[in-house]
């Protein structure tokens, strides 16, 4: 197996393990582990900050 369908098959194991989680503990959200285009949307994926830019940002407010 190539590393990309290494890749794609490890996704896809995760989000089958957090969405029967989320399911079991009565959460409506769900975790799609395909691509943006693979899903069909067009607009470019988001930004995540990370915890450290996040704690910065508010700390920053909070002054």
């Amino acid at each position: 197996m190539a590393l990309g369908a290494e890749l794609i098959a490890l996704r896809k194991t995760c989000a089958e393990t957090i969405n029967r989680n989320l399911k079991l503990h009565g959460h409506e959200a769900r975790v799609d582990h395909r691509s943006n285009e693979a899903r069909g949307l067009t607009s470019p994926p988001g930004r995540h900050l990370g915890p450290a830019a996040v704690r910065q940002r508010q700390e920053s407010r909070r002054a």
